[in-house]
């Protein structure tokens, strides 16, 4: 059981990491309705597209590495019941992946200006 919260608690920051790579590919393409760092603004505007991306792209790179360090030292180091364990790294992970989407979402706005 142990081994599913590790599996559980990695899977966000392992995801963030996964997603900076697409991004980064992403953005050098066309815009897409389908999939990309989609908004009002990205989606009228190329230049946009791209930066939304790079930024995304460049902060979910640093935020998943150090995410994955987190999770692995939480999980090393504090001796708690797994369950309650998982919910404060995940809480944590669903955390930080908010706030880059509002801060690029913020980025991009105020540059569409």
């Amino acid at each position: 059981m142990e081994k599913a919260f590790w599996i559980v608690d990695l899977i966000l920051p392992i995801t963030m990491i996964a997603i900076s790579f697409f991004y980064k590919r992403k953005a050098k393409k066309d815009i897409s309705r389908i999939s990309g760092f989609r908004t009002s603004e990205t989606m009228e505007n190329k230049k946009l597209w791209e930066e939304a991306h790079l930024l995304a792209s460049k902060l979910l790179l640093f935020s998943g590495i150090i995410l994955t360090a987190i999770v692995c030292a939480m999980k090393s180091f504090i001796s708690m019941d797994a369950a309650y364990l998982s919910l404060i790294d995940n809480t944590i992970s669903l955390i930080v992946f908010i706030a880059i989407t509002i801060y690029v979402k913020s980025k991009v706005s105020r540059k569409s200006l």
